[in-house]
Order: structure tokens, then sequence, then C-alpha cells
């Protein structure tokens, strides 16, 4: 039979703890490595730029254009057709981050 089986359990020996070291650091305090690079390559900037181009047609069309179609062609009025826009704005700013 196994000591298990008996519900004995084998006494283990315990290691003694190590003394702790005299320059312990913690991670944060820590020098961190050299930056090998000061700015970022022209690949990446043109990355980012093309990803930007969407943001900068929407809020092109949303600034000229759409104000005055509702307005001009469609005959809202510019109050409704300002509320109209915030009420998307807002919906758009909540939904963003859940999806």
């Amino acid at each position: 039979m196994d000591g298990l089986a008996t519900g004995h359990r084998a006494k283990t020996r315990q290691e003694p703890m190590p003394p702790p070291c005299a320059k312990s650091e913690s991670l944060m305090t820590q020098p961190k490595p050299p930056m090998t690079e000061d700015h970022a390559t022209s690949g990446t900037m043109i990355a980012f730029g093309t990803g930007n181009i969407a943001v900068g047609v929407k809020n092109s069309i949303f600034g000229s254009w759409l104000m005055l179609y509702y307005n001009q062609v469609q005959g809202l009025e510019p109050s409704l057709a300002g509320a109209a826009l915030a009420i998307a704005l807002v919906f758009d700013a909540i939904t963003d981050p859940l999806v």
C-alpha cells in the first residue's frame, strides 16, 4: 500500500530559502536598453498616413458637403441637420469600442 491510499502523506524535506540578494532590483527600476532609432522609418510614416486617408475624407464630407446637401437640396432646417449628424456621431462613438 502506498501512503496516499492510507491517508498518510510522505514528509518532504524543505530546502532553506536562499538569502536575498544585496542588489535586488525590481523590473521597474532596471535600466532600459538604448533605442536604436530616434524616429519612425519612412515606410512606417507612409503606412500610418494611408490609414488616415479615410478619416480625412470623412471629415471633409461631414464638414462641407453633407450640411450643404441637407440644407439646400433636401430643404432640412440647419438645426435638424446638425441634430441628425450629432446623433450619428454619438452613436458611432458608443458602438466603435464595442466592435
